[in-house]
């Protein structure tokens, strides 16, 4: 499955997921939900027969759903028919990217001339990436980022606020890396 970026249109996840899409089409999906903590804006998905009431109480929601019977009914909220829409909103969980609240590369970073950046790469004000830096294709670098000498960073990455990466670091694709981690370094007991 490609990468999923929020906020998406039902119309567009269901072209993503190869699926029909029955209810308002053009309905934006900001967020994943459980199927009783729902909302405007969420996606959930629709598997145990117990959860029926919360259909119904769901507006301007988008539900992955597998009995097209229940589609036939009239409900309150998009559905996207999907085979298994358990297995399916979780793969869309591991898929999701984030969208910055920036485009491109922010004037405030500041970047060796020596770095490659793939395509669809975004920078963050105040994020540092030092000499022969490289990164992939969709990686997203957040504010404050530290890149060392020497890192690779893989295609479709997350490096959000404050991560250090001293040198020589090398990083897979399709990799999160969580705010304040510091990585590359060497551990000294000052004794």
């Amino acid at each position: 499955m490609p990468s999923v970026q929020l906020p998406i249109t039902a119309e567009k996840l269901g072209q993503v997921l190869g699926a029909p899409v029955v209810g308002q089409s053009g309905i934006l999906i900001e967020r994943l939900s459980s199927l009783h903590e729902a909302r405007s804006g969420s996606l959930a998905f629709f598997s145990d027969p117990k959860l029926r009431t919360h259909l119904d109480s769901l507006e301007k929601g988008v539900v992955l759903l597998a009995n097209e019977s229940l589609v036939e009914q009239t409900l309150p909220v998009t559905v996207v028919v999907v085979k298994e829409p358990k297995k399916t909103f979780a793969e869309i969980a591991r898929n999701i990217t984030a969208r910055a609240p920036w485009n491109g590369i922010s004037k405030q970073a500041s970047i060796h001339p020596t770095v490659k950046l793939g395509k669809n790469v975004t920078v963050g004000p105040g994020s540092i990436l030092c000499e022969n830096v490289s990164v992939g294709e969709g990686t997203l670098i957040y504010p404050s980022v530290y890149l060392g000498p020497n890192v690779v960073i893989g295609d479709q990455c997350e490096l959000h606020p404050f991560v250090t990466l001293v040198s020589q670091v090398v990083v897979g694709n399709r990799v999160k890396i969580l705010s304040g981690s510091v990585l590359g370094s060497m551990y000294r007991d000052w004794e």
